[in-house]
């Protein structure tokens, strides 16, 4: 693609009611050409909206942004504008949403203040309507001119209503901030006036203090809870003298201190409640110490590259994952290295340390299959059981001069061939089977680009075919967004062919997905349209006859903040927001409203107050009007979710049938109390009152104080057991006496086997490929196999049979050789509510679920034969192999128990939410948050055409972040689908995005702060493994890794770290290791290569799928002087004067640092340069695309940025 930037200056003369000297308004043009053939700047100007995407930014005398413009943007081609606006003192203190304009041809618009009210006051556009589409900040009259207090968009959120309040001092005589030694023994408290504090408090109280030393590092958080005797939950940070991260201490840890008076991190209660991490003499990490699992080590060759990780686990068995570079520092061969003879990381280390490898310290390739095409002349090279390869480059695996496969054209429509110009790109992966289901099967998958380095074809086999025949073919047009498919999938006895057309309007909004399965005449699956302001509105679903008419039609409204308001309505009737009467699914969300019948109240801070929702489907439970009504503690954590149906305009009745309530948690955020009631026998009865008992934070036990009589339901103590929950050495659930379950684990820390004990040789055995995707499930009963299960790329297989696959808006069902389309309209959070299929022209409701909050599927939904089980936490399938058990919901890395509200395994991301236990599920909210993949909770989001994204997955169909079709390795086809690589905008401003998926607005930003410290994604640890695809997040940088790279050198080799999967992004995966060391084995570094800017792009997709958000700029922080300085990661860099420091995006205005914290955040101080204007999505669009591009040339993030953000 090309892109040309031109600057224009442009005079306008105003005479009318203006003025009458000429006035100039200087503007930068960019141009971002979507057509091939383009060559000079006279060809640009004769394109038009189809062909090219245009943004002017005005600029005033100072050069500051008066307006963007998005030439001819809207759905109607009509401008969309950014209006930017300073005081007197150049302060930014009110941010305008943008607007469209009455024309298209770019022009400065002069009353663009009235022009944007007129806008937000005008009904019948489908967008909110208010009288204050803006927000408010203001500033104190220091010299500094901080932040005090600031709003967010629309009436109610204005500085004289609900606000944001801003503090930055001094710590004072009156608080305590204690310190440890290095020894983790207690050092007393920091000194009055050493410490900075900084504080915010959210529109609904929730406040967070951050108290920061001299050398930048947060030494402790604290937020506000006000409950029982616990005011504060305090979590602290150890450093080393030379500024490493020693421990974290979360609320738990320091309250057991407290009530001891003993604040010695070493003693037993304490010491399992902390992150540990230790050090070699060159600062490498090499142990790592989450709570609830034991001590995992790390070991690095003289080259500084990470060669060996083993949890507690593998090191009973002698057992360590290994891994392999090639000569460009690349990891390509992974695996387990068996060493009976050096016990222990000191001793391992030692003899690592010590080897010559002469010019021996890489592989490559020899042709040699008995060695995986590798030399195997690094260590380790015996005693290794290689798990998986991935080749770059070429596809001559033998070595022979030829090919080994090629490009298998499919005939379509626009389809080219494919390039051989592939050095530096993934070609091949192979991937072994482990579990005793498969066994030593090899998977190996090609992959082609084309001569832009769009990936357009894959070929594989799968543990059914061995033969390398099955074929996944893209077609992008020339700005790389998909046009067509065609995903042809062979296991032995059938064929499946699936063939996806896509539509697009001028400013890329997909308009139509068109589907065909073997051969059949295509059908319409989805159209979509949108508002002026480019957010979906109605979503049409199945035509059969080109468009004229759809079985159901969806619509979506949104709040002038962009959060979700309704899905059609709650009532099923036709009014401004819902434009049917035969919809089968309804929803309406209230935040800051409030709703007099419901008596909710009216929250401020972001969270949705209540639901409403209702199905129209015979034979469920309830025809009526739904609803919850929630309350939040000041963590933000759900404490009651309280339950009432009405029929028509009738009182709200049957309070309290299926409430959630009265949850109380530890310090951790363990749960230590829940109720819950449902509608049994057609009397509300409360079926679980639950009281739960921790060590550390690993579950001991479980009281109901029902005294089991709805056992069937709900908390399930179906053997009346009292006894304790086992938990393996890595923290993993091993024995459920419960419901008579016992489990296993494999070396990657995925479930093996789960054994429904109060049954004869009942258990069911789980096998993977070497990334960690389930492929095969296999259930057994009285020792005879029962059935077998297969997953591949998201079609599913039963005893060899296909059951489902996945299409755009549900899945394909196998109904008795015919395939039969089935729709899904899923809720705010991704959860499958209503399924629909075409019954003579009609939308027939086949399965309807609704969910108690923590995921419990509500008595009396509507559940057919072959019913779908991929349903809450954006589609994790239900495992109920027997009877309901085994009962748990399985994401990529761990089960989830919605009984209960937790995981039954450690976080493998545990440092993302360091402050809460790490078997918590969506930070103890799941009406605002999910975990789809079991790591990191994220800002729930919905697919707005694509609900198959959020139930196809790992390779197993079973979750929603993988490919759907095979299509694509590592994302899955929506994700390509929506890619824009080297597309409209090109990462630039864009007004238009963050409308393909919708999200509910997790937290109010500050509320999130407030309570969290950091936004969703804005940790290092958070942010690397938090996005929505498989291969590159799964053995992503966790938590080791990215510690070691905090601490590392910028000039050494993992100081350069990505994560290995970037660097085979066009790969099945990275290379598995387990699952307690989790991804640092994969913590290598992966410099320059075109999967890191797939890797960026898929996460800047991932900024499009929110919601617009408050207007900023990006920015850059430069040095004043040039020297040696301490990054953020505790390593010596030098920088000349000019060099950037950081990168960074802010909604604050020029004034998101004061004066003295950019003089004083390093010697000398910094300047600070905006770079590009825009909304919330695109600043942070363009501020990763800085981030990506400083990384792709200097080999090490910028030295002021912790994270890729």
């Amino acid at each position: 693609m090309n892109r040309y930037i031109f600057t224009v200056v442009l005079v306008i003369c105003l005479t009318m009611g203006f003025d009458s000297h000429a006035q100039q308004r200087s503007f930068v043009q960019e141009d971002v050409i979507k057509v091939a053939g383009v060559g000079d700047g006279a060809q640009v100007y004769t394109l038009n909206a189809n062909q090219k995407t245009s943004v002017r930014t005005y600029a005033d005398g100072l050069g500051r942004r008066l307006q963007t413009v998005a030439m001819a943007a809207s759905p109607n081609q009509k401008d969309i504008i950014q209006p930017e606006v300073y005081n007197a003192l150049g302060q930014q203190t009110v941010a305008y949403l943008p607007y469209v304009a009455a024309t298209g041809n770019g022009q400065f618009r002069s009353n663009a203040l009235a022009e944007q009210s007129t806008f937000y006051s005008t009904t019948g556009q489908k967008i909110a309507v208010d009288a204050k589409p803006y927000s408010q900040q203001l500033f104190d009259n220091s010299p500094l001119q901080e932040l005090l207090r600031s709003g967010s968009v629309g009436t109610g959120f204005q500085l004289n209503e609900n606000y944001k309040t801003h503090q930055t001092r001094s710590s004072t005589s009156g608080e305590t901030v204690r310190r440890w030694h290095a020894d983790g023994s207690a050092a007393g408290n920091y000194e009055t006036g050493k410490l900075v504090v900084t504080s915010l408090t959210d529109e609904s109280g929730g406040q967070v203090m951050q108290y920061t030393d001299s050398r930048g590092n947060t030494v402790m958080k604290k937020a506000f809870l006000n409950e029982g005797s616990t005011t504060w939950l305090e979590t602290y940070y150890v450093y080393s003298d030379a500024g490493l991260l020693l421990y974290v201490v979360p609320p738990k840890a320091v309250a057991i201190m407290n009530s001891a008076n003993n604040y010695s991190l070493l003693q037993p209660a304490v010491s399992q409640l902390i992150f540990k991490y230790a050090y070699d003499h060159k600062g490498r990490l090499v142990e790592r110490t989450v709570p609830g699992s034991a001590v995992a080590y790390l070991v690095y060759d003289p080259l500084d590259r990470l060669v060996l990780a083993q949890d507690v686990k593998m090191r009973a068995s002698h057992k360590w994952n290994y891994i392999k570079y090639n000569s460009q520092g690349i990891a390509i061969s992974q695996g387990i290295y068996t060493d009976n003879s050096r016990v222990g990381r000191t001793a391992m280390q030692g003899y690592v340390a010590g080897l010559d490898y002469g010019s021996n310290y890489f592989e490559q390739r020899n042709g040699a299959s008995v060695t995986g095409f590798y030399s195997n002349v690094s260590f380790p090279s015996a005693n290794i059981e290689p798990l998986a390869y991935s080749y770059f480059d070429d596809y001559d695996l033998d070595g022979n001069g030829t090919a080994d496969y090629a490009y298998q054209s499919q005939g379509l429509a626009g389809e080219e061939s494919a390039t051989s110009a592939t050095r530096g790109m993934a070609t091949i992966t192979s991937r072994r089977t482990i579990g005793n289901g498969l066994g030593n099967v090899w998977l190996r998958t090609v992959f082609f680009y084309d001569k832009r380095g769009n990936l357009i074809q894959t070929l594989s086999n799968n543990q059914l075919n061995a033969s390398m025949n099955s074929v996944s073919t893209i077609v992008p047009d020339f700005t790389g967004k998909t046009i067509r498919t065609k995903t042809t999938l062979v296991v032995p006895g059938t064929t499946t062919t699936v063939r996806t057309e896509l539509a697009y309007d001028h400013a890329d909004r997909l308009l139509q997905i068109d589907e065909s399965h073997n051969g059949a005449a295509y059908v319409r699956i989805g159209s979509y349209s949108y508002n002026e302001l480019g957010q979906l509105v109605d979503k049409k679903l199945h035509s059969t006859n080109g468009g004229a008419s759809y079985l159901q039609s969806v619509d979506y409204r949104y709040t002038i903040a962009g959060q979700l308001k309704s899905i059609n309505n709650a009532t099923l009737t036709v009014d401004d927001n819902n434009d049917d009467s035969n919809d089968v699914f309804g929803m309406e969300l209230l935040y800051n409203e409030y709703n007099g019948g419901l008596g909710n109240t009216s929250l401020y801070n972001g969270m949705v107050s209540a639901v409403r929702w209702k199905v129209n489907a015979p034979g469920v439970a309830s025809a009526s009007e739904r609803s919850y009504i929630f309350q939040y503690d000041k963590l933000a954590r759900l404490k009651n979710a309280n339950y009432a149906d009405r029929n028509g305009t009738v009182l709200w009745y049957n309070q309290g049938a299926f409430d959630e309530k009265n949850i109380n948690y530890d310090e951790n955020g363990n749960i230590i109390n829940l109720q819950r009631s449902a509608v049994i026998g057609g009397s509300v009865a409360q079926v679980d009152n639950l009281v739960y008992s921790y060590t550390g934070n690993r579950l001991d036990n479980v009281a109901d104080g029902t005294g089991g009589s709805y056992g069937l339901f709900g908390f399930k103590n179906l053997t009346g057991s009292t006894a304790s929950y086992q938990y393996d050495t890595n923290g993993s659930l091993e024995v459920d006496p419960k419901k008579g379950l016992s489990l296993s684990y494999n070396l990657l820390g995925r479930t093996e086997r789960i054994t429904i004990t109060t049954a004869s040789g009942r258990y069911i055995n789980y096998s993977y490929d070497a990334m960690g995707s389930l492929l095969r499930k296999q259930a057994y009963d009285g020792g005879v196999l029962q059935k077998t299960t297969d997953y591949i790329g998201g079609f599913v297989f039963e005893n060899g049979t296909l059951q489902h696959f996945p299409m755009a808006e549900g899945r394909v069902r196998n109904n008795s050789g015919s395939l039969k389309l089935e729709y899904v309209i899923a809720d705010q959070q991704g959860n499958a509510r209503v399924s629909f299929e075409d019954q003579g022209g009609v939308a027939v409701v086949r399965q309807e679920n609704s969910y108690y909050p923590f995921g419990l599927t509500m008595p009396g939904s509507v559940l057919p034969t072959a019913a779908n089980k991929n349903l809450y936490n954006g589609g994790s399938e239900w495992q109920d192999d027997f009877a309901d058990l085994p009962d748990l919901q399985q994401t990529f890395y761990r089960m989830y128990d919605p009984a209960l509200g937790r995981f039954i395994a450690v976080d493998p991301m545990a440092e993302a939410s360091d402050s809460d236990g790490p078997y918590h599920y969506a930070l103890n909210n799941p009406i605002m948050f999910n975990d789809p993949l079991g790591d990191v909770a994220q800002g729930a989001t919905m697919a707005s055409y694509g609900w198959s994204s959020y139930r196809t997955g790992s390779g197993s169909g079973n979750h929603w972040s993988d490919k759907n079709y095979g299509f694509l390795p590592n994302e899955s086809f929506w994700n390509k689908v929506y890619d824009m690589t080297d597309a409209p905008y090109g990462g630039y401003w864009n007004p238009n995005v963050g409308f393909h998926k919708f999200q509910t607005q997790g937290a109010a930003d500050g509320h999130y702060e407030a309570i969290h410290g950091d936004r969703p994604g804005d940790s290092y640890l958070k942010y690397l493994l938090s996005n929505n695809e498989k291969g590159a997040q799964i053995y992503a940088m966790v938590a080791v890794s990215a510690q070691n790279s905090k601490n590392k050198k910028d000039n050494s080799p993992l100081a350069k770290t990505l994560p290995f999967a970037l660097t085979t992004s066009a790969s099945d995966g990275p290379l598995p290791i387990g699952e307690a060391v989790g991804a640092a084995a994969l913590a290598i570094a992966a410099i320059n290569t075109p999967a890191i800017v797939a890797k960026m792009t898929r996460e800047i997709d991932r900024i499009k799928m929110k919601t617009v958000g408050p207007n900023g700029f990006s920015y850059k922080l430069t040095v004043n002087l040039s020297g040696d300085y301490v990054n953020v990661r505790g390593n010596v860099v030098t920088l000349k004067k000019g060099d950037v420091w950081k990168y960074g995006e802010t909604t604050q205005g020029i004034d998101r640092y004061g004066k003295y914290e950019l003089n004083n955040m390093i010697p000398g101080g910094v300047s600070m340069m905006p770079i590009h204007y825009g909304n919330q999505v695109d600043i942070k669009i363009n501020e990763k695309s800085l981030i990506y591009g400083y990384f792709l040339t200097h080999g090490a993030l910028p030295p002021g940025n912790k994270i890729f953000r």
